[in-house]
């Protein structure tokens, strides 16, 4: 893989001095500091570039007089080693090796028979021997460059201090107290070598400039120092974000460099292209734009130029327009999921999981061992996401890889897609939960649909049996009228007797009808209160907005409504009156008219009632019906508003009132009689305005008037929030 035009999220190296554009006037100010100073200290916000102005923009035009050391801490770990040999390890890397060095006289002061490992000790070796044979080049100035120094503080309390006291001593003492001992011991004992030249040499003080590169976050640990290196803080130097002149120079430079080891070709932007770019990078002008934002935004168009430049027809030079540029926001988002993405399928989860879980902690990134990586993904992929720039490999004291993200820019938007993932998470399992709900109800509902039919049967069952007694009664009567009606042809006297026989037949059958009747009207009547007493239970949950219960209540309701049981119309006469006038005019026994149109008038009656029965089973059924369907509705609702009022739970134990207040606003949107919406929406709005009126007088007392005036914009917002 060639070299790449922009960085993108990693800082600049040493050999990309040549594309480090924009930061002129900061490297011409850094290095009239440290030819006149001791000690500088560098500062600025996380992603304006400190890193890179150090190896691509100061440490490549250091005049030759410097020697620089360019020393990192990362952060501590159970297998770090210590901060002082972090120095030592540098200083070995820069020399090429320590075996190299002569003999001298520290050589034979007494340790006790250990070796010899201060800061002090190293420095004075390489004074004594030094660095070339050409004497003009013995007067070498040590530069120490601690990058992101604020990672030593991540190191146990007394490494912090061993480091201090040796750093104390290399800068501030020409011969360590400890040393005086050793040293006259070994003179005693060995006069010749301990000349007096030698003492002078050895009482020479050791020409070490310091550059300390913090973030300004957290320039406030730098007061644990202070006890030993007293003028750390006394010049100092900040990074600011670019400004447009700066940061379109460093646009449009690197693009137009016609080295061909680059992966591309020489490329231009149109001026509406780098106004868009400058515009957004700058909020339209409104702020300064940090380096590692334009960086990633330039990596990401230097592919699109190369893309372009594969469809340009002959020797034409690319130029990128406004149409060519990418998608603006969350473009760090988009950093990170391309990057990802890149990976085969298989490994994308895990390659998250590593990124997300591990390489983030605290909100801070951290550096791991490629052992413990090799857990997640394979040393392929470790490669693959290296050389996206989404992770930076560093090799450690163990002669293996540490991984880290490549810059704290990319952070955040990691953790904002690390929280959209839970959240779909969460509504997965959320809907997960109500489709088990849902089925176990479906399974309780098909159970009561089951003992609700095997009910109906029972009815019915009894019903047709019933229905075959009255068959057979009436068989038995037709029968008996058969014979009184053949006994009467016969004598009048057997036919009068028949008739008497046929009326008491008459009157018992009678009877059992009217029981009959009776007892469906008692199943009738059963009925209706089984309804109505379901329905009262159904409604009552329904107010109490259990609608679960009162879905399952009108289910229950509903297998109560009959539709089929009617009465049947017959006449219970209590004596045969039309028998002694049969006998009178015709000498037998016929119908009576009158009474026949009478019986019919009373059946068209009862068949009208049986109408408007049928009628009013039906209206029930669709009325619950509509019913169940609001009931299912509500219920849906209700899940939902309890998702937002438990959102909204979250966001308050955060602090993030406002989420909170748009969740519960949102809630009383879906059902604004939801019980306990309004409440919840007082208590959150009240704490609020409390948390940051305080916050506004406490800014405001401490002359803080930046962030008084942000807790002042937050709560007016929280104000205005209505339901």
């Amino acid at each position: 893989m060639g070299q790449r035009r922009y960085p993108g999220a990693t800082p600049f190296r040493g050999d990309q001095a040549k594309i480090f554009y924009g930061r002129d006037r900061d490297i011409e100010k850094m290095l009239t500091l440290i030819q006149v100073e001791k000690m500088v200290l560098l500062y600025s916000k996380s992603g304006l570039g400190k890193t890179s102005l150090l190896e691509a923009g100061i440490i490549p035009k250091l005049p030759l007089k410097f020697s620089p050391i360019s020393i990192r801490f990362y952060a501590s770990s159970s297998e770090s080693i210590s901060p002082v040999q972090r120095v030592v390890k540098a200083l070995e890397k820069a020399i090429g090796g320590f075996g190299q060095l002569p003999q001298t006289i520290l050589d034979h002061l007494d340790n006790d028979g250990k070796p010899d490992q201060s800061l002090w000790y190293y420095f004075k070796k390489l004074q004594f021997a030094g660095l070339t044979a050409d004497p003009e080049k013995n007067q070498k100035t040590f530069l120490l460059v601690f990058d992101q120094f604020e990672e030593l503080f991540s190191y146990a309390k007394e490494e912090v201090t061993e480091f201090k006291n040796q750093f104390y001593e290399l800068t501030e003492q020409t011969v360590p107290d400890r040393y005086a001992s050793r040293i006259a011991s070994a003179r005693r004992n060995n006069r010749e070598l301990f000349t007096r030249e030698a003492l002078a040499l050895l009482h020479k003080r050791i020409d070490v400039k310091t550059i300390f590169a913090i973030r300004s976050d957290r320039l406030h640990l730098l007061n644990n120092l202070s006890d030993k290196i007293t003028n750390i803080q006394h010049v100092f130097y900040e990074i600011k974000s670019l400004d447009i002149a700066q940061a379109t120079q460093a646009v449009v430079k690197p693009a137009q460099d016609k080295d061909s080891s680059f992966d591309t070709k020489p490329y231009s932007f149109d001026k509406d292209a780098i106004e868009k770019i400058i515009s957004e990078l700058s909020d339209g002008g409104k702020q300064s734009i940090e380096t590692t934002q334009l960086q990633i935004v330039c990596h990401r168009i230097e592919d699109i130029a190369e893309e372009k430049s594969k469809t340009t027809v002959g020797e034409g030079s690319v130029e990128i327009e406004v149409k060519d540029l990418p998608e603006f926001k969350n473009i760090f988002l988009n950093f990170y999921n391309d990057s990802i993405n890149k990976l085969p399928e298989k490994d994308q989860a895990n390659a998250k999981r590593l990124i997300e879980d591990e390489l983030i902690r605290s909100k801070q990134r951290i550096s791991l061992d490629e052992n413990i990586c090799r857990e997640y993904i394979d040393e392929f992929q470790l490669k693959a996401l290296v050389d996206t720039h989404l992770l930076r490999a560093e090799q450690n004291s163990f002669g293996r890889f540490s991984f880290e993200l490549s810059h704290d820019t990319l952070v955040e938007p990691i953790l904002e897609s690390q929280k959209k993932y839970k959240d779909e998470q969460e509504k997965i399992a959320l809907k997960k939960k109500q489709a088990e709900e849902l089925k176990k109800l479906e399974a309780k509902r098909e159970q009561e649909k089951q003992e609700r039919e095997e009910e109906l049967e029972r009815i019915k069952a009894e019903q047709d049996r019933k229905e075959k007694e009255r068959i057979r009664r009436r068989r038995w009567q037709r029968t008996i009228l058969a014979v009184i009606s053949f006994s009467l042809l016969v004598s009048l006297y057997f036919g009068y007797l028949s008739v008497i026989n046929y009326c008491d037949a008459s009157k018992e059958r009678d009877k059992a009808l009217v029981k009959e009747q009776e007892a469906i009207q008692n199943l009738i009547k059963f009925k209706d209160s089984q309804f109505s007493g379901y329905c009262e239970n159904a409604e009552t949950a329904k107010d109490n907005g259990d609608y679960k219960t009162a879905i399952e209540n009108y289910y229950v309701a509903k297998t109560w409504i009959h539709t089929d049981i009617t009465l049947t119309v017959k006449d219970s006469s209590s004596k045969c009156n039309f028998i002694e006038y049969s006998k009178k005019q015709f000498g037998t026994i016929i119908p009576d008219a009158s009474k026949n149109r009478k019986l019919d008038s009373i059946a068209k009656v009862f068949e009208g009632k049986k109408e408007l029965a049928r009628n009013d089973s039906t209206h029930k059924v669709d009325s619950i019906n509509q019913i169940i369907d609001t009931c299912n509705l509500l219920l849906s609702k209700a899940g939902l508003i309890k998702n937002l009022l438990y959102q909204a739970t979250l966001f308050r134990d955060k602090k993030l009132f406002i989420e909170a207040l748009k969740k519960i606003k949102e809630a009383h949107q879906l059902d604004p009689n939801y019980p306990g919406i309004s409440t919840a929406f007082v208590a959150v709005k009240e704490e609020a305005k409390r948390m940051y009126g305080k916050s506004r007088d406490d800014y405001k007392e401490v002359g803080n008037f930046t962030k008084m005036k942000e807790a002042e914009s937050l709560l007016e917002t929280v104000t205005k929030i209505k339901l």
